[in-house]
């Protein structure tokens, strides 16, 4: 059931992405940000209703809010800082591949924070959708130097920052949810 909702997701999450360059000309990334969860809050508190756990925020320990309040107060605000500058200045189809390689960053935090190690097939299947994305990028003056598209372009560069805030985003993520439920922390 969770690949179906992580395949929904996905495919929602393709469509957002051309509106999010379309806005990002409109409003500053802040609001952006704040406006996309605003409107989600509506399909959250039916989740809620209907299948989440109704938790005390009282009783919810110190992991559960730490990690929430680093999330949100530092981590969201920095991520969409990098991630709305990346889209509105650099092109779709350049920018957004890059996202392919946020796995080695979670591999690389979930191991240092929470001491989670992907088994050896897992990191086959990460690099090779690292090779992919070398691949995707060998183009011109980047044909010798694949990091070089990171320093050369202010919108890869950025794009590149998000997702290092998403890999500790995600060790945020994964101690809440532990901590609460998942659709409580949504």
């Amino acid at each position: 059931m969770w690949y179906f909702f992580a395949l929904l997701s996905a495919c929602s999450s393709t469509l957002r992405r051309a509106g999010d360059k379309q806005l990002s000309y409109k409003l500053n990334y802040l609001t952006l940000g704040w406006a996309q969860l605003l409107c989600s809050l509506p399909i959250v508190i039916l989740a809620q209703i209907l299948f989440g756990t109704f938790h005390n925020p009282l009783t919810l320990g110190t992991e559960f809010w730490l990690s929430t309040v680093v999330y949100a107060a530092i981590l969201y605000p920095l991520f969409l800082y990098f991630y709305i500058n990346s889209i509105k200045s650099g092109e779709l189809s350049k920018v957004l591949p890059i996202q392919s390689l946020t796995p080695i960053f979670v591999m690389i935090t979930a191991r240092i924070f929470i001491g989670q190690t992907p088994t050896p097939l897992e990191v086959l299947g990460i690099f090779i959708v690292v090779l992919g994305v070398y691949i995707l990028n060998l183009k011109g003056k980047y044909l010798h130097n694949p990091l070089k598209v990171f320093s050369g372009d202010k919108a890869n560069a950025f794009m590149l920052a998000s997702l290092a805030i998403t890999a500790f985003a995600g060790v945020c993520d994964k101690v809440a949810i532990q901590a609460s439920s998942p659709v409580y922390y949504t």
